[in-house]
């Protein structure tokens, strides 16, 4: 084997994939301390929130079809796939394939979460980023989000 091998599999990346990239990094390292600290805007965003904990303190780390399901949903948010989110909130998919109410709570909180940062990207640079680009770059987050909570 030669010292150059490695360079075989080698692709160029623009920009924006990097940006993509880097930016499942951070909200990953940021979701790895679950629940991640936030600052809330609305109280009733910080009640919904507070429901991810027991009353004892304990967090409810979501499950693997939890995070399965936000990412699902973010395919479709990315896509622009109206007729599946249409469908999946109309016949209540998240609760039937959740462990429970706070199951969907933290799969609905991953999917708030990831999609907020992700849309920030888009308009933090003013659009160089696009929805084609977040796409490319969400198989990257969903290996991510399984190695964080062993979906």
């Amino acid at each position: 084997m030669s010292r150059w091998d490695w360079i075989e599999g080698v692709k160029a990346e623009t920009p924006t994939r990097v940006a993509v990239r880097e930016l499942c990094k951070v909200m990953a390292k940021e979701l790895s301390a679950w629940p991640p600290e936030l600052e809330w805007n609305e109280s009733q965003q910080s009640q919904s929130a507070k429901r991810l904990f027991d009353a004892e303190g304990n967090v409810h780390t979501p499950s693997s079809s939890a995070v399965g399901e936000a990412a699902k949903r973010l395919d479709w948010e990315f896509s622009r796939a109206m007729d599946a989110i249409d469908y999946y909130q109309r016949n209540r998919v998240l609760e039937k394939s959740c462990e429970g109410p706070e199951d969907c709570l933290a799969s609905e909180f991953l999917f708030e979460y990831l999609r907020e940062g992700l849309f920030s990207l888009m308009e933090r640079t003013e659009g160089r980023v696009r929805r084609a680009d977040i796409l490319e770059g969400l198989p990257e987050m969903k290996i991510l989000l399984q190695q964080i909570f062993g979906a």
